[in-house]
């Protein structure tokens, strides 16, 4: 975890840099387990490099909620319970839970909250890629999940505040400024304005276990986190959902993986 001294310049670099780990490990936390990531959660390394983010960020006085911690605790137990451990088994309760007939009542995907037409639909689709591509981010086919899914949209969250913090350490105010308004942008229009209604249904369903208390985690960790950048909270009212097209352009719809503009950071 991060060495940081008093000096105000690794302070402003620390922050960032803190909220793009947590938000990378949350983006690998909801795509299908792999070796690596099982790995982690195994060996304590995923819950102690969450742990450490976040003392370092309530330390900053970035966040103060204590939730964060309650939250990592919790998680911290279930994995504990999960032991014998095994890849299959982590990949079967994924499956389980994200597989595409279940997750239909808790769809992780942008697109089909707000009961938009298809058109809307597509329009969306086409305004999260230009995201993705004002950053020099490719969409690819090597991928298995949408542009618009839970795991993708936090890849980028990830990205621009990694970007902020090698903008501030480059001295580069300009730069810094973007990031910080585009993942304002971004937060606001788009992972910010339906993670909590999609929050709302997976809870009505997964009242357990490992995804239900990282949930519980990423929920309280976006909320400080919009709050910290003076974002407005969405309290979830009544949700409708949309079907997704079968029938949309292409390039906005394909599965995707965040390819492109490197995270220099040494």
């Amino acid at each position: 975890m991060l060495s940081i001294n008093n000096d105000s310049t690794e302070v402003k670099i620390a922050a960032p840099l803190l909220r793009s780990l947590i938000y990378k490990r949350l983006s690998e936390a909801f795509r299908l387990p792999t070796e690596k990531f099982s790995s982690s959660i195994e060996n304590g390394e995923f819950i102690k490099e969450m742990k450490e983010a976040v003392s370092q960020l309530q330390s900053l006085k970035f966040t103060d909620n204590p939730k964060l911690n309650e939250n990592l605790d919790v998680l911290s137990n279930t994995v504990d319970k999960m032991a014998p451990f095994s890849l299959d088994q982590f990949q079967s309760e994924f499956i389980n839970i994200f597989g595409h007939t279940i997750s239909e009542e808790y769809p992780p995907y942008e697109t089909q909250y707000g009961g938009a037409h298809i058109f809307q639909q597509t329009q969306e689709l086409a305004d999260i890629a230009g995201f993705y591509k004002a950053f020099g981010l490719e969409i690819t086919d090597t991928a298995v999940e949408r542009l618009d899914h839970i795991s993708i949209e936090l890849e980028y969250m990830y990205f621009l505040s990694y970007k902020e913090a090698y903008a501030r350490k480059n001295h580069n105010s300009e730069k810094v400024d973007i990031c910080v308004n585009v993942q304002k942008k971004f937060l606001d229009e788009h992972l910010g304005e339906w993670v909590f209604h999609y929050i709302k249904l997976f809870r009505r369903k997964i009242k357990k276990g490992f995804y239900k208390e990282l949930t519980d985690f990423m929920e309280t960790f976006l909320s400080s986190d919009m709050k910290s950048l003076d974002l407005k909270i969405i309290t979830p009212g009544k949700i409708k959902l949309t079907p997704y097209p079968t029938s949309v352009d292409d390039e906005a719809c394909s599965s995707c993986s965040l390819e492109g503009d490197k995270l220099p950071m040494g």
